[in-house]
């Protein structure tokens, strides 16, 4: 994967630990990101020298992405928790993949296609009204 540097660092961290850009908000919010010596604030930039660190620990290369196509099974939910009886998707999936989000969603009678990501750009693409996908 390539970075186009700078970049927002909220986006690098998405895209070097795999975690949503709300989240990494919420680190650097708490003071948990540096920027070399510096503590990080919301809106900071990344250069591709920038030594970027979680908790003091360096942040690694960019995590591939991973892009899941599931059959989900009727009486199936895609939400990370059981509604009611109700399994949920994730747990048709090994425990290394239940870190995938969703890229839209089916009902719980329903069954078909489900996409699965941690490209959240790509899940943005995908979902967002703004970018007209039709949806059948």
């Amino acid at each position: 994967m390539n970075i186009d540097f700078p970049i927002r660092l909220n986006k690098y961290l998405a895209q070097t630990s795999g975690m949503s850009r709300r989240q990494a908000d919420e680190l650097i919010s708490s003071g948990r990101i540096t920027i070399g010596d510096k503590v990080a604030t919301i809106g900071d930039r990344v250069e591709q020298d920038s030594k970027v660190s979680i908790d003091g620990k360096p942040v690694n290369d960019p995590v591939a992405f991973v892009y899941l196509a599931l059959h989900k099974p009727r009486g199936y939910v895609c939400s990370r928790r059981r509604q009611g009886d109700s399994p949920t998707i994730y747990e048709l999936l090994p425990e290394d993949l239940r870190i995938l989000k969703t890229v839209g969603r089916l009902d719980r009678d329903s069954s078909g296609l489900i996409l699965l990501t941690n490209d959240g750009d790509f899940a943005q693409r995908m979902t967002h009204p703004s970018y007209h996908k039709i949806k059948r």
